[in-house]
């Protein structure tokens, strides 16, 4: 009982110490003065006015966006209006997390595209992964290759939609079985 209570009073003592030293960090950045920059002692009158980035078509901005998430190795057009996700799906996890984490991610892509504005007549999902076979031999393979319609993801419900269905509305493709 004793070996408890001060277990209790050890971490109470920490957690307040913690506020204390947390606050006057806080309380010493809220009190330090503000430093001047040189343009602060330019008129305003003198300064080149700021030209604002040019907007970029949905299409731009949503390859844009995709590029630099991690894993994705390229996003464009095929035919037809057709976009190509290629990423590299992550390793090193056990295969159902790892499996899990495919389908959160390429249920990620999908809604950008649908969500994004650009012009699309459906989407590639072209994942990849290093496999190790039963001689420890490493390769590099694609393990998902999945078609979904402009119509099939207009369907979707995104707030609701389950990842563990992504691979299932797929119109076509496939996913290797380790993938499954």
């Amino acid at each position: 009982m004793a070996k408890k209570f001060l277990i209790a009073t050890f971490l109470l003592f920490f957690s307040c110490a913690l506020c204390l030293v947390a606050g006057q960090i806080t309380s010493a950045f809220q009190s330090a003065p503000a430093r001047r920059t040189e343009a602060q002692d330019i008129p305003a009158a003198t300064l080149p006015s700021a030209t604002p980035a040019p907007e970029l078509a949905p299409d731009e901005k949503l390859f844009a966006e995709l590029a630099g998430l991690s894993g994705v190795a390229s996003a464009g057009y095929g035919e037809d209006l057709e976009i190509i996700v290629r990423w590299r799906t992550r390793a090193g996890l056990t295969d159902s997390a790892t499996v899990r984490m495919a389908k959160v991610t390429a249920a990620g892509y999908l809604r950008r595209v649908a969500e994004s504005g650009a012009e699309y007549s459906g989407v590639t999902l072209s994942g990849w992964a290093v496999l190790v076979d039963e001689y420890g031999a490493e390769t590099e393979a694609e393990v998902i290759r999945l078609y979904y319609s402009r119509a099939t993801l207009e369907k979707v419900v995104w707030v609701n939609f389950d990842k563990e269905n992504t691979w299932r509305i797929a119109d076509s493709g496939d996913v290797h079985p380790l993938f499954r």
